[in-house]
């Protein structure tokens, strides 16, 4: 990826959006954000214990074990973010 298409993506993702859910669909999304963090967690885990394996040159084993660890702690610590959030926007509206 070229460093225009780079900046490209951060600013895409620095945007917002909005979305409305009912409190039904808001419940169901906040509770499978919730049970799935132990998955993001062990994942993240996996990936980083991975990345310290070592060939018999000393290179590493895994070549994107590292950045598969950060994707995926980057990942919880955004979902835990939205979750916030959520949760946030809900209870000012109650």
């Amino acid at each position: 990826m070229t460093a225009a298409e780079e900046k490209r993506l951060r600013e895409w993702k620095q945007g917002e959006k909005t979305v409305t859910l009912t409190k039904g669909q808001w419940s169901s999304l906040t509770i499978y954000l919730q049970i799935s963090s132990r998955y993001r967690e062990d994942e993240a885990k996996s990936w980083e214990k991975l990345a310290e394996e070592l060939d018999e040159e000393g290179n590493p084993k895994y070549k994107n074990a590292h950045s598969n660890a950060k994707f995926w702690e980057e990942m919880n610590e955004t979902i835990k973010s939205i979750k916030s959030k959520i949760d946030g926007e809900y209870s000012q509206a109650e």
